[in-house]
């Protein structure tokens, strides 16, 4: 830490950040002096005009201190502004930590006036070219790549190159790298508990070097526009408007905590980023990662209790002793969205019998929630209006239509009298009486009916659409944070919490969906936001954020004529059940997939490492789908890396570690997401770390089959929508195991032990298996070597030799257990 003139300033051995405190303007270099950021400034958007740094109004100081945080020790410089004509006050803080190749830049604005005052938005930081600034990274801004954030889970955002005149929209964080010198950013916010956050890029019509305008967004409400859409094309519908939070005098409020990370290679420093992400969040590992069925896929809003019944009978027959827990029911059982009760005609028995049911099987007990939306049939709206939302005018915010209209007698009413379906509204949580209402449902819910899991859903469509809240002082971010807050206290730590939104409820929910819904159809898992895509564009915020949900995973073939027949004759019969018929959300038992499309999609999620939902109809599975999921079960719980993330627009090739005690070994999963045509696959050893000089051992795990030895690269032809999984060993001069027939990871979840002995010139370890099972121990033999006995738990046993180098060695299990076993040589 230094000064000269007037300039402070932050340096290590790898940065140099320097702010003008006359001129109020921030200047990043590196080790070499060449600039990253240059000319930057803060600003303030408020309800009385835009306030920056640079503006004359303040009066500036500065002080530097060191600092110990989560993310480590480091100095902080804190310039702060007093506002001379008594508005807002700020601070600028910017943090450098250790010789790291990052920092990070907060605002604090405080209300200094004797009246309130409307914020609308913090910008941290605005790098703009036009003011002889902008973001520097080396070689030619017109060449530079960018990869683009959506708002959630419905939008996996770009990958794309910035011509001219160029605007490009990135939530929560964003990575922009030279595809040249490989010198890369990766800009992203570190918490995410006062506003909702965006990074904007912009390049010119006219030539300005490598420089490119970069802009950091802190945001405190919006219009509705920019957000839950897709920014598969470049997009810049974000804008300045919005609905302030009102600070009162002396209140305080952050933009939260940006930061600036650089490097070479794009993908190492969004892994900076997400280390330093994991230190800073507050999510807790409270539970392990659900393992579960969900009821909607299959039969929608159609499901009874009878069809979660059957599920959960076989699940414990076939699936409990793999992992599979939970048994959650989605959409459907409740009479209307507000009115959180059992839809009689489909659960007779109601919510309370059924978890009890579902705990009786050995299982856990799932549900799913809209908390926050209101049908205008239900006794919130009619008693409690105040509780709902409004629009600027004061009139009811409507925020959406409900989906279930005829499900009691006050909707069939409003249907007769209106000819439309009722209207849903949004609970305002910000109003304490509408809080409490949400406690106490949720509170109902785990300790009366005894649930064990919570899935939320439609947040989006209701507290993250406002015009602003019964406490004018919340933001969107807080007053979601504070929906999520109250549901995580009146459940408890004990039970799983999914939240199917946005960034915002980071280190509240044990769980958060990272794509679309997934369908049973190829074409929609392989959209620009579908499941396939987004299992690797989120692997960096698995168990740093939250455990990842990717959905429900479906692996049906597709329905025979019988089948379908029976799911017309279901459907005929509940419209008359029904008293007034249904809807198209009540339709079900669609879509399927071939062998080949369900190994894949099985392996991709397998490879995301987290949240595990079945959503078939089990019992109607053929028994090579049943086997695809027990072959992925239980979850590995690590997230592969990509290893195209910033090569491929759809990333294809996943890359796993598995460490174990007594070995480690890497599994490379190849898919070909084009349905039509084959595909030519090379991966390089070195993008896996491999030694330069090693020779790899490959087994691939659907087909069971030996591909040989390898150096330097390994070269893979894949049929169209089909996946290989391999496990890669270093070669030994001695026999070793490659691979087994049992896990996806082959070895990581089955394998306890394995050690060559040279003195006996035995091979042996221990393995786990489930009660009525066989699979197979892949031993690679090299020359010089034959196998001479076999034993496992002391007795003696058959081994089979697939060729010269392959030996398998078959393990039965009459019980769930741990088998030693042992190959002589």
């Amino acid at each position: 830490c230094s000064t000269a003139g007037t300039e402070s300033a932050l340096a290590n051995s790898v940065l140099q950040i320097q702010f003008d405190i006359e001129q109020g303007r921030l200047n990043c270099y590196d080790h070499t002096g060449e600039p990253l950021i240059l000319n930057s400034y803060a600003s303030l958007t408020t309800d009385q005009g835009i306030i920056t740094t640079y503006d004359q109004r303040f009066s500036r100081s500065y002080r530097v201190k060191t600092i110990r945080d989560r993310i480590g020790k480091g100095r902080e410089l804190r310039i702060t502004f007093d506002d001379m004509e008594e508005l807002l006050d700020f601070d600028l803080i910017l943090s450098l930590y250790g010789q790291s190749d990052f920092f990070t830049i907060e605002v604090q604005a405080r209300n200094v006036s004797q009246g309130e005052v409307g914020i609308t938005a913090i910008h941290p930081l605005k790098a703009l070219t036009q003011q002889g600034g902008g973001l520097h990274l080396g070689g030619d801004g017109r060449a530079y790549k960018v990869s683009t954030q959506g708002y959630k889970f419905n939008d996996q955002g770009t990958l794309s190159t910035l011509p001219p005149n160029t605007d490009v929209g990135s939530w929560w964080n964003v990575t922009v790298y030279d595809t040249l010198s490989r010198k890369s950013l990766v800009a992203g916010y570190l918490t995410n508990n006062t506003v909702e956050s965006f990074f904007k890029i912009q390049t010119h019509p006219e030539d300005l070097g490598n420089a490119i305008d970069f802009e950091a967004h802190s945001t405190f409400g919006y219009p509705g526009a920019g957000r839950g859409g897709n920014t598969w094309n470049l997009w810049t519908e974000v804008t300045e408007e919005g609905f302030p939070v009102y600070l009162q005098p002396g209140e305080t409020i952050s933009s939260d905590i940006v930061m600036l990370a650089f490097g070479a290679g794009p993908r190492t420093v969004l892994e900076k980023y997400a280390q330093v992400l994991g230190q800073m969040s507050q999510f807790k590992a409270r539970l392990p990662i659900a393992m579960g069925w969900v009821s909607w896929d299959y039969y929608k809003t159609a499901v009874s209790e009878a069809d979660v019944l059957e599920n959960a009978d076989f699940i414990t027959e076939n699936l409990l002793d793999y992992g599979v827990e939970y048994v959650q029911v989605d959409e459907g059982w409740q009479v209307h969205r507000g009115v959180w009760e059992a839809y009689d005609v489909l659960f007779p028995h109601g919510m309370q019998w059924l978890a009890e049911q579902i705990h009786s099987r050995g299982l856990k007990a799932g549900i799913w929630v809209a908390p926050y939306q209101i049908n205008e049939a239900s006794d919130v709206f009619r008693d409690h209006k105040d509780w709902l939302m409004k629009n600027q005018d004061g009139s009811l915010r409507v925020s959406g239509r409900a989906r279930l209209p005829l499900r009691s007698q006050e909707g069939r009413n409003i249907y007769q009298e209106r000819g439309s379906v009722t209207n849903l509204y949004s609970l305002d949580v910000t109003h304490p009486e509408a809080r409490k209402w949400l406690y106490d449902l949720f509170k109902m819910m785990a300790d009366d009916w005894g649930y064990d899991f919570f899935k939320i859903d439609f947040a989006y469509r209701s507290i993250l659409r406002s015009q602003g809240f019964y406490d004018r002082s919340k933001s969107e971010a807080q007053a979601y944070r504070l929906g999520l807050q109250t549901i995580r206290d009146a459940i408890g730590a004990d039970r799983y919490l999914l939240d199917c939104g946005p960034r915002t409820g980071a280190g509240i929910a044990d769980a958060s969906r990272i794509n679309n819904d997934s369908q049973t159809l190829w074409p929609s898992l392989t959209r620009s936001n579908g499941q396939g895509r987004a299992l690797s564009r989120s692997y960096y915020r698995h168990r740093r954020l939250w455990y990842n949900d990717p959905d429900m995973l479906m692996v049906r073939p597709p329905l025979s004529p019988e089948q379908t027949r029976a799911a017309d004759r279901r459907q005929e019969a509940l419209k008359e059940r029904l008293e007034g018929g249904t809807s198209n959300w009540n339709k079900f038992a669609v879509g399927g997939l071939t062998l080949d499309q369900s190994r894949a999609i099985s392996s991709a999620v397998a490879f995301s490492g987290g949240q595990f939902m079945s959503s078939d109809n089990l019992p109607a599975l053929p028994p090579e789908r049943l086997a695809i999921l027990q072959i992925i079960l239980p979850v590995f719980g690590e997230a592969a890396r990509p290893l195209d993330l910033f090569e491929n627009a759809f990333p294809a090739n996943f890359h796993l570690k598995v460490t174990k005690d007594f070995d480690s070994w890497d599994v490379l999963g190849l898919v070909n997401w084009d349905e039509s045509n084959s595909a030519d696959r090379m991966v390089s050893f070195a993008q896996m770390n491999l030694s330069a000089t090693g020779t790899f051992l490959v087994y691939e795990f659907w087909n069971q089959e030996f591909l040989g030895e390898f150096k330097e690269n390994l070269n893979i032809s894949l049929k169209p929508s089909s996946a290989m999984v391999m496990a890669i060993h270093e070669k030994q001069a001695v026999p070793q195991v490659i691979s087994t027939s049992r896990h996806i990871t082959q070895g990581g979840v089955e394998l306890v032990a394995a050690a060559w002995d040279l003195q006996t010139r035995t091979l042996s370890g221990r393995a786990k298996g489930i009660k009525g099972t066989e699979y197979a121990i892949v031993i690679y033999v090299p020359d010089g070597y034959v196998s001479t006995a076999a034993r496992v738990n002391e007795l003696p046993s058959h081994v089979d030799l697939d060729d010269a180098h392959i030996l398998r060695l078959s393990l039965s299990f009459d019980e769930t257990s741990t088998l030693a076993w042992s190959v002589l040589f």
